[in-house]
């Protein structure tokens, strides 16, 4: 038992400094001049704990999820496509946006990177390092821990007047659930990727919702 209780302690440990790398490198990338270098601790910091970790290249595919969707589970493409057509139409109608993109601007491609990678961090990485505290409880850190990062990412002073933060905390934590159980079920985290690249092409594909976020 104590020997369990040691390797729960080094996950946690390992799990908590990941995620403030994280946590770092999101809050310094919106900083102005040299102090936007830190940011690059932070991907360091997380990049060290992952590479003490998986020492090969199947090890960190199988970390961040990247496993092949198995035939008895492919249905879940559809419904990952579908849920993101649902989750979009809701926010941009909460937005008061038109229904559906009249266009595609360039922004569409760093849009659809963005999503994925944050799914390879959350619904990948935190979420299987974390199964060593049981399945429910993984899901829940890492639908928590998206939930905290995009609090982090968009509560800056220049986005308190444009961004509801209780609707965009709530709906983060419930989609981030709903990403979890689906991972989990279909053993790879191509579904919730699949989810996201949908959903932040059709949001912020046409450009209607500005995107200082990611250039502050």
């Amino acid at each position: 038992m104590f020997k369990a209780g040691n390797i729960f302690l080094k996950t946690a440990g390992e799990l908590s400094l990941f995620f403030s790398g994280i946590i770092i490198f999101t809050f310094f990338a919106q900083q102005k001049g040299l102090i936007f270098l830190l940011s690059f601790t932070g991907l360091i910091l997380s990049a060290l704990i992952v590479a003490s970790h998986e020492k090969s290249w199947q090890a960190l595919r199988e970390a961040f999820g990247l496993i092949p969707i198995r035939k008895e589970n492919v249905y879940f493409i559809p419904l990952s496509i579908l849920l993101a057509v649902f989750f979009s139409l809701l926010y941009r109608y909460f937005l008061k946006l038109d229904i559906f993109p009249t266009q595609f601007i360039s922004f569409v491609i760093p849009a659809a990177m963005i999503g994925a990678t944050e799914e390879l961090i959350f619904r990948g990485y935190i979420q299987f390092r974390s199964r060593e505290f049981g399945v429910i409880i993984s899901i829940l850190i890492a639908a928590i821990t998206h939930t905290v990062y995009k609090y982090v990412l968009f509560s800056s002073l220049s986005a308190i007047e444009v961004v509801n933060l209780g609707f965009l905390i709530f709906w983060t934590m419930v989609v981030g659930l709903i990403l979890g159980i689906m991972k989990e079920l279909s053993g790879s985290c191509w579904v919730p990727i699949i989810f996201h690249v949908v959903f932040d092409i059709l949001v912020y594909g046409d450009g209607a919702i500005e995107t200082w976020w990611v250039f502050a």
